[in-house]
């Protein structure tokens, strides 16, 4: 008879690794990782969906703050993001030209 995990899936070479829980070894179940990790999070969003929607929503408020006529330290301290370099990033990163060039221009008429 075949060995079996504690919730009844075949250990295999494929689906078995081993782990460390302490000083002691232990054999972890593959089929009951997914499991577990299907019940957590059945048909939600992956992490990064997540960090995409929340980046997509923190640019849509700097544009309503733009559109609304906001000052560039009203927008930098309202914007969601620590600094003007990590909003620059982000802008660069998701391709929001348009954003960063209304953003400089703002920045340009503060000094």
């Amino acid at each position: 008879m075949s060995e079996v995990c504690s919730n009844g899936h075949v250990r295999t070479e494929e689906n078995t690794t081993w782990h460390k829980d302490g000083s002691r070894l232990r054999k972890r179940c593959k089929d009951c990782k997914a499991a577990y990790a299907r019940q957590t999070r059945p048909d939600g969003p992956s992490a990064s969906e997540m960090r995409r929607q929340a980046t997509d929503f923190l640019h849509e408020d700097i544009e309503d703050l733009l559109r609304f006529g906001a000052t560039y330290a009203e927008i930098i301290e309202r914007g969601g993001y620590c600094d003007w370099n990590t909003m620059q990033k982000s802008f660069k990163r998701r391709g929001r030209a348009d954003l960063l060039n209304a953003m400089r221009e703002k920045k340009r008429a503060a000094v």
